[in-house]
């Protein structure tokens, strides 16, 4: 059952101002709810928001009404019929010295600009609503707008930086408890997540795949329950549709019709082209998949010419090539030329858009240097941004090393370390060299915390990763990949070579001293070594698992080789 709640009080809050500015402050609030929940209805209280703000003396009131407006009628009249006024809100805000005003009004222009073909100025706008953001420290919208960035990355397949923006943006969403935002962040992560598993599963990464188009499913389904309970309608088709490419890349192809036509069918009621052309394409996809060609034919060309209107290149080329396979299996192998003749002029114009992408970029942001300079309070104004980027930048690299680091050890997390292992096997079997992979587990760890407390166990743990990232190389990676259980991998040393690396590091986890953390405290690891020239990683994995056990059985405190893994598997 949707939980209508949110847009009710809204509603009611209006109904219930005591005064006019009370009225049109909570006109203007509902307007931002509904323009990302529920954009059919958002048009209408905009309009209304914006005729009793102009009639009002407010001009804080107007400069927010009026980006109020533009971001209700976005996504229905379009990018072209709303830019310049938000434009305008942004001057009238700038004037005000109103500063997330300004840093809003940058975001959607920045998303304005995206869809017009400007990526320059679009990421310099974006990127000026997260400084605005990060200084007032409005979580919100920098959930937003690391939204946005993360799917900028994500259209020009640099997905380990979408995914690390994308979670950041989550984790913000939640701390905010911005039921939109996290909605946003949820879709786009599940979009990504997906992406990797196609490209996974193209290297023949079967357990990667899986694993990640489990990881899709987990943030779609999030997103549509997130968006039934809040009322978020605007969310809920394509959060379903998006479901469909997991779905059927895991074999379940019942239940990829049953959430394709579902989506449509939400789509449909929200009569919004963005929303439908999504549910569109992943319907067509569904029955592409179950070998109903016709209707999977049907769909797709009511994609097409949606992605076409709104000049969507990236979307165009997955139809187009989903088209050209529905109509070689139909038989129509001339309707088929004819769209992989469309395919390739598509796929031409989206390298050359990526390949120019940063170049665009780059000259917009020298021509906004350029402009601020103008005057001398402009440079001031410029100097004051300079800074501000470059903390902002510093935080954006933390904010990544975050998304791959343990934070209570400092090492590489889990994920870090799953992807770090699948790039080296592939490296491995390139080159021919041996990936070594080292797994510790502390011994008697959980008599530590149940005799002097889990502050004194974490204090163990850190020191323990100190000591190992204190003897690796700097082409090795050290991690923490289970409660007390660390991993290094090794690149180019043999099972021997990592057994003796193993050694030497559980001698010196022994001789640690613990005892300004508890007197008479002393810690012992086991160790499992296993080594391979490529193949799965789950296989090297499993194999110093078992060596790791076979120290453990034999009495702790020593190290185990695994036997020989084969690159097959």
């Amino acid at each position: 059952m949707r939980n209508v709640t949110l847009t009710k009080t809204l509603r009611d809050q209006v109904k219930g101002a005591t005064s006019e500015t009370d009225r049109i402050r909570a006109l203007l609030v509902l307007g931002t709810w509904l323009a990302g929940a529920d954009p059919r209805a958002a048009g209408a209280v905009a309009d209304e928001g914006l005729a009793a703000a102009r009639g009002s003396d407010d001009p804080a009131l107007l400069a927010t009404a009026m980006r109020v407006h533009a971001q209700a009628w976005l996504h229905t009249l379009g990018p072209r019929a709303t830019y310049e006024e938000l434009c305008d809100a942004r001057a009238r805000s700038l004037g005000l010295a109103d500063t997330v005003g300004v840093a809003w009004c940058d975001h959607f222009i920045g998303v304005a600009l995206e869809y017009l073909g400007d990526p320059g100025g679009a990421t310099v706008h974006l990127e000026r609503a997260l400084s605005g953001f990060v200084h007032t420290e409005e979580l919100s919208g920098q959930s937003w707008a690391l939204s946005a960035l993360g799917d900028n990355q994500f259209l020009v397949d640099r997905l380990d930086e979408a995914l690390a923006l994308l979670e950041r943006a989550r984790t913000l969403a939640e701390e905010s408890n911005d039921r939109l935002g996290e909605g946003i962040a949820l879709v786009h992560l599940g979009e990504v997540h997906g992406k990797i598993g196609v490209r996974a599963a193209g290297l023949g990464r079967g357990a990667q795949a899986r694993s990640a188009f489990a990881a899709s499913l987990r943030s779609l389904r999030r997103a549509y329950e997130g968006a039934m309970q809040s009322g978020d309608v605007a969310r809920e088709p394509v959060a379903l549709a998006t479901q469909v490419l997991p779905l059927c890349w895991l074999g379940r192809y019942n239940e990829a019709i049953i959430v394709a036509e579902h989506g449509l069918r939400l789509a449909g009621a929200l009569d919004l082209d963005y929303r439908s052309v999504s549910a569109l394409h992943y319907a067509g996809m569904a029955y592409l998949a179950t070998g109903a060609v016709g209707q999977a034919i049907t769909h797709l060309q009511r994609a097409l010419a949606l992605h076409e209107q709104w000049d969507l290149t990236y979307d165009m080329v997955e139809v187009l090539r989903l088209l050209v396979q529905a109509h070689e299996l139909s038989g129509d192998l001339t309707a088929a030329l004819a769209m992989h003749k469309r395919l390739l002029e598509a796929e031409l114009r989206l390298r050359d858009r990526v390949g120019d992408r940063e170049d665009q970029i780059a000259v917009a942001r020298f021509e906004a240097e350029r402009r601020s300079e103008v005057s001398e309070e402009a440079g001031a104004r410029l100097h004051r941004l300079s800074r501000v980027n470059r903390r902002l930048a510093g935080e954006r690299r933390a904010m990544e090393r975050l998304a791959h680091t343990d934070a209570l050890t400092g090492l590489a997390n889990r994920r870090h370390f799953d992807a770090a292992l699948t790039r080296l096997l592939v490296q491995a079997e390139l080159t021919k060299e041996n990936v070594s992979l080292i797994l510790l587990d502390l011994d008697f760890f959980k008599q530590i915390n149940d005799s002097y407390s889990h502050v004194v166990g974490d204090h163990v743990l850190a020191a323990v990763a100190a000591e190992l990232a204190r003897h690796c190389r700097a082409s090795d990676l050290a991690a923490r990949v289970g409660g007390e259980e660390f991993a290094v991998l090794l690149p180019g040393i043999s099972a021997e070579g990592a057994a003796t690396i193993a050694e030497r590091l559980r001698g010196w986890i022994s001789e640690l001293d613990l005892t300004q953390f508890a007197e008479g405290l002393r810690i012992t690891v086991s160790a499992g070594v296993a080594s391979a020239a490529g193949g799965e990683s789950t296989v090297l994995i499993a194999a110093a698992d078992r060596a790791l056990y076979q120290a453990k059985t034999q009495g702790r405190d020593q190290v185990c080789i695994a036997q020989a893994v084969p690159v097959d598997g």
